[in-house]
């Protein structure tokens, strides 16, 4: 998954979907179930931001997750994960640094580290410095977390 592409998935999928679930938000209120389960799973993503704090003190939870999830994604890319299921996680990470930015900046900010994330994952893979099998075990582990498996 190219930084193109990523982009071309957070300005034309992402921005789309979230007008359409807007519109559909007017229209219907959603479930106390659904409302519960992306309250879970957006709590489960900033537990893991806070675990995952030593990658830099001054991030904030949206920054955290886009470096951590770009990495991975980055790396699943290096290992000739479908990208089917890549772009699936993307746009799942996405939408949840949506939900954890605090402000515009803040967004943007973690999209840039997503956006950076993905260089460095390929090249971990690509210099050895960590294996496909553990990136795909964090890919499993993400995907969970951001509620797709």
């Amino acid at each position: 998954m190219s930084d193109e592409m990523v982009r071309d998935k957070r300005h034309h999928g992402t921005l789309v979907e979230r007008e359409d679930h807007h519109r559909g938000v007017q229209g219907t209120m959603l479930t106390a179930d659904r409302t519960t389960g992306l309250l879970k799973r957006v709590t489960a993503l900033c537990i893991l931001c806070v675990l995952m704090k030593e990658a830099g003190a001054d991030m904030s939870q949206a920054e955290l997750l886009g470096s951590t999830a770009g990495r991975v994604l980055g790396g699943a890319q290096a290992c000739g994960t479908p990208s089917e299921r890549l772009q699936t996680t993307a746009r799942r990470a996405f939408a949840a640094i949506d939900h954890l930015a605090q402000s515009e900046p803040d967004r943007a900010s973690a999209d840039n580290r997503m956006r950076d994330g993905l260089r460095r994952g390929a090249r971990d893979i690509k210099a050895g410095q960590t294996s496909c099998e553990t990136i795909l075990s964090s890919l499993g582990k993400l995907e969970k977390r951001l509620g797709q498996r």
